[in-house]
């Protein structure tokens, strides 16, 4: 981390953005954010009585009225505190001291300390090492360690071993205990969504990869401010030239992250007199999850996301003109989990995508601009683009650790981002702050396929059991399945209405499923017709949408699905919906009374065809439908997955190209059926965290044929590991 000789701003003009992905920047599920204020603390160890504890060949010199442990040449020395209670109970804390040693690069390598923490002072964790990290350098005074895990311990010793040597004598003063909580602080919650918060410029950020926002990571930006409320570390802006990777060096055995980068964070940020480095802010430019979560990490323009160029302090003289990004944990210790490693990929792609940057090859690392080390050239040849920070020119750490940088060393992590910059363009996830989000972005997609339309298609957002039976009458119209709050239009909704400019509206379900208000809020944004289909119970509400499906079409065919679970009617949704075919919802063991009239009343329809096995739609269905002279098919598997494999083999669906959703949740999915139908795609539902074997198998069978695929909600619904396995099928 370097503050020193920094130039004036440079304004990165003619670089030429290549729209990578296309998506959203926050997971569907988040709505608010909240500020966590982090405790933070600090135990300084500076004069001789200080020093509370069991020396062993310790010697102890006054420096400045200052103790300075050290030892003899070729002497063991050790030097164990007392055990040091905090202020609070802490999660994270870092031990620094002062290496006051002449040949100090040298020495350094002759000073170990190691720690333990306990709950209650008696019971004691094993002594684990305080290792620097990595913006130590070694012929540094100022040693800070890695922050180590503590998982609300209350108490902490240090314990600091010197080896003598004849040239080289160790010498240590000033140790220091930083402290902090960044799980229980104090919590403040915004009261404007971040979507509304981000409204007006998530539209210049809908090429980058799902990121979350330091709000929602819940950084309290208070702490990038001094007491006169000026920046400590002012934002500048650079062009990008080369990506480096990095590691947290934090425990792998904490599991919450957001509370890891909120600890990273305090301890970048705070003042050196409270125990921080000072800096006034995160090093990296982001961070990823083991899970494969993206985090934004350092500050950029007010308002964005990721900012482009945004100067980072996460590698010494190489921070102008890189993107850092730091993998969080340990990987000196363990593999990275290939969901990290995914995300990985596709946020380099991006930035390399970005900045025309090829991720491959080498390139002078150029620095114009002016410093004052007389160490650091002005300019590093040959640097390949891509890198880890322990490969950097001069570089003295380990990070981003044993397990990484051979894959950085070897170039397959390179020819990975260069493969996803290639294939990247055809995967598409359509993702927003929310349901409503999604829906309005999935209506954005289908107008940007040239199935513009007059007409859109409102149901709650809530439950499934009317928008189910949507996806047809929406197919017949060429209309997006907006959702609704039941008592409002949510803003995203709103906006898109007044985008469209919709001449009619179709409002699936009764008042209690959608009230009287959004009638009223429709007609206020210039909607002319708002026209209600309701009944008594989801069946009716199911027959009348098929009869408008019905509505002078030569259509043969419907489909017979359950309306007391989502999944087979979502699979079929978009066929069902390209083919003028109307799903009519039964229970499991009957059909009901407003459903077996639709049936009397139309006998030109002949074929039935269930969706979902005998669990779903009975037998007992099925024999009813046949008894009445009808045609009956029924599309089953063994699973949901395997459900909507066989529906897109059955009405023998074009896979070139295809739609993704999450299948045990139907949040994000509802509004996909007008997509399909708009493109003939089959809906593939997939778990969260994989692919199911059928899904895969169909992808295999296919690949020759697939061009292109979207995927419906964010990370959390179809995660950056699902994503870069259906990437690997596209073409």
């Amino acid at each position: 981390m370097s503050f020193k000789g920094k130039a004036g701003l440079i304004i990165a003009a003619g670089v030429a953005a290549a729209a990578v992905f296309s998506l959203p920047i926050v997971p569907s599920s988040w709505a608010k954010a909240t500020v966590v204020k982090p405790m933070t603390g600090l135990v300084r160890h500076q004069l001789q009585e200080d020093y509370q504890g069991t020396p062993q060949n310790i010697r102890f010199q006054n420096e400045a009225k200052q103790a300075v442990l050290t030892v003899d040449a070729n002497e063991e020395g050790y030097f164990t505190s007392k055990a040091i209670k905090s202020r609070f109970p802490f999660n994270y804390f870092a031990v620094e001291w002062r290496n006051r040693s002449a040949n100090k690069k040298e020495a350094r390598k002759l000073i170990k300390v190691e720690v333990r923490t306990s709950v209650d002072g008696k019971k004691w964790t094993a002594w684990q090492a305080a290792e620097p990290d990595e913006f130590s350098h070694p012929g540094q005074e100022e040693v800070y360690s890695n922050l180590v895990f503590a998982d609300r311990a209350n108490y902490v010793q240090y314990r600091v071993e010197l080896e003598g040597k004849a040239k080289v004598q160790p010498r240590v003063k000033d140790i220091r205990i930083f402290f902090v909580n960044s799980r229980d602080g104090k919590k403040v919650e915004e009261k404007k969504s971040v979507w509304e918060t981000l409204f007006d410029s998530a539209e210049a950020a809908v090429n980058k990869p799902n990121v979350v926002s330091r709000a929602n990571w819940g950084a309290d930006e208070s702490l990038r401010y001094d007491s006169n409320n000026q920046e400590v570390w002012p934002r500048e802006y650079r062009t990008v030239t080369h990506m480096v990777v990095h590691h947290s060096a934090t425990s792998n055995s904490d599991t919450d992250y957001e509370s890891t980068i909120r600890a990273i964070y305090a301890f970048h940020a705070k003042p050196k007199d409270q125990g921080g480095r000072g800096w006034g802010d995160i090093a990296y430019n982001a961070l990823i999850a083991p899970n494969g979560t993206i985090y934004e990490g350092r500050k950029g323009k007010d308002g964005d996301i990721l900012t482009e160029g945004v100067v980072g302090g996460h590698a010494y003289s190489f921070n102008y003109g890189t993107f850092g990004v730091s993998m969080i944990g340990n990987y000196n210790e363990k593999p990275l989990a290939s969901q990290a490693r995914a995300s990985l990929v596709k946020l380099l792609a991006y930035e390399a995508g970005y900045w025309n940057i090829d991720p491959t090859a080498k390139k002078d690392f150029v620095r114009n601009y002016e410093y004052n080390d007389p160490n650091v050239p002005k300019v590093d040849y040959n640097l390949p683009t891509l890198t880890g920070h322990g490969l950097l020119p001069r570089a003295s750490t380990s990070c981003p650790g044993a397990y990484i940088k051979p894959e950085l060393q070897n170039g397959n992590l390179a020819a990975d981002v260069k493969q996803a910059m290639q294939t990247s363009e055809n995967v598409k996830r359509l993702d927003g702050a929310n349901r409503f989000a999604v829906s309005a972005n999935v209506s954005k997609e289908i107008d940007s396929l040239g199935s513009a339309s007059d007409t859109v298609v409102i149901a709650r957002g809530d439950l499934y059991t009317d928008a189910l039976s949507g996806g047809p009458l929406a197919g017949k119209t060429d209309s997006p399945i907006l959702l609704t709050s039941t008592s409002s239009l949510p803003m995203e909704i709103k906006e898109e209405i007044t985008r469209r400019k919709p001449a009619k509206a179709i409002i699936l379900g009764g008042t209690g499923s959608v009230s009287t208000d959004v009638e009223s809020q429709l007609k206020s944004l210039g909607v002319n017709t708002v026209e209600r289909i309701d009944g008594p119970n989801r069946f009716a509400v199911s027959a009348s949408v098929a009869e408008k499906v019905m509505t002078e079409s030569t259509n043969d065919t419907a489909i017979i699905a359950s309306g007391l679970t989502f999944p087979d009617a979502l699979s079929v949704s978009g066929v069902a919906g390209k083919n003028g075919m109307p799903i009519l919802l039964v229970s499991t063991d009957k059909i009901p009374a407003e459903i077996q009239s639709f049936i009397d009343k139309h006998p030109e329809i002949t074929k039935y065809v269930i969706v979902g096995g005998p669990a779903t739609v009975s037998d007992t269905v099925k024999t009813s439908l046949a008894n009445s002279g009808k045609s009956v098919t029924r599309i089953s598997g063994a699973n949901r997955f395997e459900v909507g494999v066989n529906i897109a083999n059955y009405f023998n669906l074009n896979p070139a190209t295809t739609v993704f959703a999450r299948g045990d949740n139907f949040a994000d999915a509802l509004s996909g059926g007008p997509l399909a139908s708009a493109t003939g795609a089959p809906i593939l539902l997939t778990p969260s965290t994989r692919l199911d074997s059928s899904v895969e198998s169909y992808l295999q069978t296919h690949q020759a044929k697939l061009d292109k695929a979207y995927i419906l909600g964010g990370v959390y619904s179809v995660s950056p590991e699902v994503e870069y396995k259906i990437s690997s099928y596209v073409q």
